[in-house]
């Protein structure tokens, strides 16, 4: 994505630190809403309903892994 915006928009130094920056940013501050949603609602999931959620994600993870090493 960077190099795309670096590449369309020809962006100079500071304009490409400041996008850098605050791609950095927006994505450690969405993980760690995410990190923070599932741990607040982990008392709210049985264990067995937990371990599945975290089998499918496993799941996923797997697939989008496979299909980015294919598609080349």
């Amino acid at each position: 994505m960077l190099s795309a915006q670096v590449s369309q928009y020809r962006l100079n130094r500071q304009q490409l630190l400041s996008f850098t920056c605050g791609c950095i940013s927006a994505t450690f501050l969405f993980l760690c809403l995410l990190a923070f949603l599932g741990n607040s609602s982990a008392p709210l999931l049985s264990p067995s309903l937990q371990q599945l959620i975290n089998i499918c994600i496993g799941c996923l993870l797997i697939f989008f892994a496979y299909r980015s090493a294919t598609c080349r």
